[in-house]
């Protein structure tokens, strides 16, 4: 009989890129107090365009169950809709031979592989299959 295998899974975390240093503008003349602005709000930064094999916790998307083992014929695309920094959450480990997580069309089997950033437009897939023969 055939035997399933599972991996811990993935996880990924994203935030805004650091914006680059900008020199120190000169003082303002003092001005009538105002109300403190609101801070900008920051829209998402990725959403799941199709499937539903992935849980999505605040600025993180994750295998499902993680870092608990995944389960069988799990698949979603997440789209970044801006640009972001990636960290990568351990374990990382998927079923080498089968499972694949595509970043930008590349099968990404090992943390190291991750990388650091992704523009906008970029695109995750992931998809678990059934067994291991």
């Amino acid at each position: 009989s055939d035997e399933t295998v599972f991996g811990a899974g993935w996880q990924l975390c994203f935030s805004q890129p650091s914006p680059p240093l900008l020199p120190p503008l000169p003082p303002l003349p003092p001005s009538p107090p105002l109300l403190p602005p609101l801070p900008p709000l920051q829209p998402p930064s990725f959403s799941v365009s199709a499937g539903d094999g992935c849980n999505i916790q605040g600025d993180c998307v994750s295998s499902l169950n993680y870092p608990s083992n995944y389960g069988t014929f799990e698949s979603c695309t997440i789209a970044i809709d801006q640009a972001v920094s990636v960290s990568v959450g351990s374990p990382f480990d998927l079923e080498t031979c089968c499972d694949k997580l595509l970043i930008n069309g590349v099968v990404t089997i090992s943390a190291s592989a991750v990388p650091s950033s992704l523009g906008e437009g970029a695109s995750i897939v992931w998809t678990s299959d059934e067994t291991v023969f």
